[in-house]
């Protein structure tokens, strides 16, 4: 399990803000944080799983959750700020994840527009983020899910994700596995509080995968060539077409896949 002593020496001024749940095995800790959202839990509730049978990744696929090999955690917020604002919470979840990797695993990753971090050419960490909302100015409550691939399962990924998924490292410590997720909250809670000032995008920009390369972009059911320009002050993507055009891509309505093999 979980130390959870380890992981508070990492929240700094946070630490008195948050209360840790540690389960050994969940359906999904979105779900189960969601359930008790529902219930009146207060922010900020952190919920930690060994495993998950029924992890879940966007667009309804799924994130293989083996005990022993990941980091399955999913965060309880109530902004105060704008319901559109929390959109950026997944991109802001994707900065605090690769500055949290980096700063204890030593490993450098990038970020795949809009939620995932990858690491030569493979993905190592998905977020997933769910809103209710209480009206069209107020937001009930968000939950932040994140899934971090620290090692490669004893016998494999799955077949759905063996040609995508990686892992972080060989071999990855309890007590690096409990740093990680303090670092993780810590800069976590410090973009979240300085909202709705985008304090992360300069960092999201500089891990932004595809930038000048060609890109194939699923928009519902159509398909079609586009050249990645960056992102805008929303955190979206911006794209021209081969048409020439210039479009802004929103994350709820496009699955991206490159036509060129991921450089890590």
């Amino acid at each position: 399990m979980y130390n959870e002593q380890i992981i508070r020496n990492e929240l700094s001024q946070y630490n008195n803000k948050v209360r840790f749940i540690f389960e050994e095995e969940v359906t999904s800790t979105n779900d189960e944080l969601a359930d008790l959202a529902r219930n009146g839990e207060k922010e900020v509730t952190v919920m930690l799983s060994e495993s998950q049978t029924g992890g879940k990744g966007r667009m309804g696929r799924t994130f293989h959750s083996p005990k022993g090999n990941g980091i399955y955690m999913s965060i309880l917020l109530r902004p105060s700020f704008l319901p559109e604002d929390c959109n950026l919470l997944t991109p802001m979840a994707a900065v605090a994840a690769a500055r949290a990797i980096e700063e204890v695993l030593s490993v450098k990753t990038d970020i795949k527009w809009v939620n995932d971090i990858y690491l030569s050419g493979r993905k190592v960490a998905g977020i997933l983020t769910k809103a209710a909302f209480s009206s069209s100015d107020k937001t009930d409550y968000v939950i932040v899910g994140i899934g971090i691939n620290l090692t490669e399962p004893e016998d494999g990924f799955n077949e759905e994700i063996k040609d995508i998924a990686g892992a972080l490292k060989e071999k990855v410590s309890s007590a690096e596995r409990d740093r990680l997720v303090g670092v993780f909250l810590r800069e976590f809670l410090s973009y979240y509080n300085s909202m709705p000032k985008v304090t992360f995008f300069e960092e999201y920009r500089k891990r932004l995968l595809y930038v000048g390369e060609e890109i194939t972009v699923r928009e519902k059911e159509n398909f079609y060539s586009a050249t990645v320009l960056g992102i805008n002050e929303r955190l979206q993507l911006q794209i021209l077409t081969e048409n020439g055009e210039e479009k802004t891509l929103y994350s709820e309505e496009i699955t991206i896949r490159s036509n060129h093999k991921i450089r890590g």
